[in-house]
């Protein structure tokens, strides 16, 4: 998730996610781009972790150089 300017739109705090049974979630927990900051969801690919800098090197993102990434979730196929 890539960090955008805010727009005011209010969001509930908890989801119920399809696959999770019915069960509410935290917002931040999943996938879902319903959420009380407007960010940017991307899909992009891992090319490196530089563990010594704590870094991920990302590949295919369209950002400003210097946009922060918030968070970084998996690819699940039958989430789209």
């Amino acid at each position: 998730a890539a960090g955008f300017q805010q727009n005011g739109t209010r969001y509930a705090a908890k989801v119920k996610p399809p696959r999770a049974g019915g069960k509410k979630v935290g917002v931040f927990s999943t996938r879902s781009p319903h959420r009380p900051n407007p960010v940017g969801l991307s899909l992009c690919r891992i090319e490196r972790v530089d563990a010594t800098g704590r870094t991920l090197h990302l590949l295919g993102l369209d950002l400003v150089d210097g946009t922060p990434v918030y968070d970084v979730k998996p690819y699940i196929p039958w989430d789209s």
